[in-house]
């Protein structure tokens, strides 16, 4: 399979399959080559002509009433078309230094210079590609025989099919979404900055002078006073991405850029046990409005792997230190309880799903739907992301 960081249309379907059958429990969780499919931001710039541009139009979708239709998850991760689509590059600028003043070092006989040349240190990361999957439904005719015999019948048979069919493109952009996820947190431990990664039990553990092990910490003599501890450090690494700074992020060599993410452009995923026992051993004794009240949050019912909730195993896709996109090594990542980051850290923009019917196959006496979708996954490493780990 191509690198999605180029200049083309990505075949995805075999590796959506895989990400599809670790999160419905299918299959078991297996290292996931996520640099397949995420576009990451690089300094080069691609030149060429897509063969396929020529060729693509658009569609305008149609829309099913359905009885039960599937919503997927992470709505925190999609971005517009306007923002992150097509070809997208993204100008950031570096801070220069500041320099002495010339007004109290002045000679006789000597100007100063005010015309000297100071340029701008700016950093250039373009993001590529488009990953594109398929699927396809066949409908006979002794079913539309069948359907036909009434109204009601025809409804039936429309809404069975069309809602199976739109519940499986659903859950496919959600896995995609939850695969970016997972490719961020790999990404952020093959980088290994320090300050990208928490963990909070070993952090706990150093401050309160305890030996608390990942299920030791659960007793209930130990699991309030944690729980309260690691709300308030989650809060305070909150409040730190607000400030103006370079050390949550990668920084490409010779181009430091200072970020800060506002509170309204944080987004927390949180893991869906760890929340739901803060909220039932602590919180609900404690909350009051605005009190241990954290940026958006959504909960994540499990990273990668149904079977293994708190468990990421990828191989990711990366802004190496020199511009260039990296693919590093296949990485196991336990005990995963959150990751908080700005809102163009990563993401996905749909780029739209279309329908088209095949004519009537005299011979088997049946025709196709088929269905199609370009979406695309992009993570943007200059760009404010904190790991948090229950380790």
């Amino acid at each position: 399979m191509a690198n999605v960081n180029e200049l083309n249309f990505n075949q995805l379907a075999t590796i959506l399959n895989q990400i599809v059958s670790q999160a419905t429990g299918v299959a078991t969780i297996t290292p996931t080559n996520t640099a397949e499919f995420v576009s990451v931001g690089q300094t080069a710039l691609k030149v060429g002509t897509d063969p396929l541009f020529a060729t693509i139009s658009q569609v305008l979708g149609r829309t099913f009433f359905a009885n039960r239709p599937y919503s997927r998850k992470f709505r925190g991760l999609e971005a517009t078309q306007q923002r992150w689509g097509h070809i997208t590059r993204k100008i950031s600028i570096a801070d220069n230094n500041f320099e002495d003043s010339a007004a109290f070092d002045l000679t006789d006989g000597q100007s100063v210079d005010m015309y000297a040349v100071k340029k701008s240190k700016l950093l250039q990361e373009n993001f590529y590609g488009e990953n594109m999957f398929s699927d396809h439904i066949t409908i006979p005719s002794v079913q539309l025989e069948t359907a036909f015999q009434s109204p009601e019948q025809f409804q039936q048979m429309l809404d069975l099919m069309t809602t199976n069919m739109q519940d499986r493109m659903e859950q496919a952009a959600e896995n995609f979404a939850r695969a970016t996820i997972a490719n961020k947190i790999g990404a952020i431990v093959t980088v290994d900055n320090a300050n990208q990664v928490v963990n909070l039990l070993t952090e706990y553990n150093a401050e309160t002078g305890q030996t608390l092990t990942a299920q030791t910490v659960r007793l209930p003599a130990n699991w309030p006073n944690f729980v309260r501890w690691t709300y308030a450090r989650i809060a305070a690494i909150s409040a730190r991405l607000t400030e103006r700074t370079s050390l949550y992020h990668t920084n490409v060599t010779g181009r430091t850029v200072q970020r800060h993410t506002p509170y309204e452009d944080q987004r927390l995923y949180l893991f869906s046990d760890d929340r739901y026992n803060f909220e039932a051993t602590v919180l609900a004794d404690t909350f009051h409005d605005n009190y241990l009240k954290l940026a958006y949050t959504e909960t994540v019912n499990f990273w990668q792997d149904i079977q293994t909730p708190r468990q990421v195993q990828v191989t990711p896709g990366y802004l190496a230190a020199d511009g260039t996109v990296g693919t590093g090594e296949a990485v196991t990542v336990n005990n995963v309880m959150g990751i908080i980051a700005d809102r163009d850290a990563m993401g996905i923009v749909d780029f739209g799903r279309r329908m088209y019917a095949t004519p009537f196959n005299a011979r088997g006496e049946y025709y196709n739907l088929w269905y199609h979708q370009n979406i695309r996954s992009y993570s943007s490493d200059t760009e404010n992301a904190v790991l948090l780990l229950l380790a």
